[in-house]
């Protein structure tokens, strides 16, 4: 801990560690919390940084919406085409949840998948959207 703020200390830490700065940064200090959270967050958060890690290595741009309890883990950029990411690591997606992924897919205009974990390896699901008949 520092001291003087109460924070915990990074390796190198200055005062713009703490307030802001550079993603990589604020991922050390993520990670220096890890080691006080339930075992489910850690797992969870290890797991969407593990799919984050994939798409980054198939060049697509991802962007991680932290804490937001929103739709998406993830907003993916590949080709010029978003994707809105659900990870999860049992890959249970109740009724409600997909259809509230369908519903922000939509009105994004953007593609919605699941990824979860089957044997360690990432198996993907593509939330389709429903047939509307009037």
């Amino acid at each position: 801990m520092d001291g003087r703020s109460g924070r915990p200390a990074v390796l190198g830490a200055g005062p713009a560690q703490h307030m802001g700065g550079s993603a990589a940064r604020n991922i050390k200090i993520v990670a220096a919390h890890l080691h006080r959270v339930p075992n489910s967050y850690r797992r969870g958060y290890e797991f969407e940084r593990r799919v984050a890690r994939y798409y980054e290595r198939q060049g697509c741009y991802v962007c991680r919406s932290s804490g937001s309890h929103g739709a998406f883990d993830l907003i993916v950029v590949c080709e010029g085409a978003p994707i809105g990411v659900q990870c999860r690591v049992d890959g249970r997606l109740s009724r409600a949840e997909e259809e509230r992924m369908r519903e922000a897919a939509r009105a994004a205009g953007m593609e919605a998948v699941l990824v979860y974990r089957v044997d360690h390896t990432l198996a993907f699901r593509k939330i389709r959207r429903r047939n509307i008949y009037i």
